[in-house]
């Protein structure tokens, strides 16, 4: 006996047709609100952070490989990595120091003099996570030390000044 696939064939193909059209719609909406906030950010009296957010965990190589790539853009102060503690140490190499990894990297945060800077950034991260990433525009680090802090409860973050950026 041979069976009709050609109503749940239609179904599936109108399915992956509506999932593609509604990946094209949402990554659209999120450039057009990642440009709202870059326009936001220019007139803000701090130095704005770009949050990046790959959409897989990077490993280690790839850590450093982005870290160098970022090293190398002039408008950088400084860069803050965020993500849960590991039980185990990797290194990575960067600019010549050994820097010691005790979490897996979820996500960069990344200060910058000019918010000119961010096409840039979106650039490297292109092409260092070709698997994806999110970006936001913002503050999110700390600006002075609150009582989590001095208890000791606060997230994992490695703080790097590669080009001597003020605090």
């Amino acid at each position: 006996m041979s069976t009709i696939k050609s109503k749940p064939d239609a179904k599936e193909n109108a399915q992956r047709t509506f999932e593609k059209v509604y990946r094209i719609l949402e990554k659209a909406l999120e450039e057009k609100r990642f440009m709202e906030a870059k326009e936001h950010a220019r007139g803000l009296p701090f130095k704005p952070e770009i949050e990046i957010f790959p959409h897989r965990l990077p490993s280690a190589e790839t850590v450093a490989k982005f870290l160098r790539k970022m090293q190398k853009l002039m408008g950088i102060t400084q860069i803050t990595m965020q993500g849960p503690r590991v039980y185990y140490e990797t290194k990575i190499d960067v600019a010549g120091k050994i820097i010691p990894l005790k979490i897996q990297v979820s996500k960069f945060w990344i200060e910058a003099a000019e918010i000119d800077e961010v096409d840039k950034i979106k650039d490297v991260c292109n092409e260092t996570f070709p698997y994806g990433f999110s970006t936001k525009i913002g503050r999110f680090s700390k600006r002075k030390e609150t009582a989590e802090d001095r208890v000791g409860k606060r997230p994992p973050v490695i703080r790097m000044d590669f080009l001597g950026g003020e605090e």
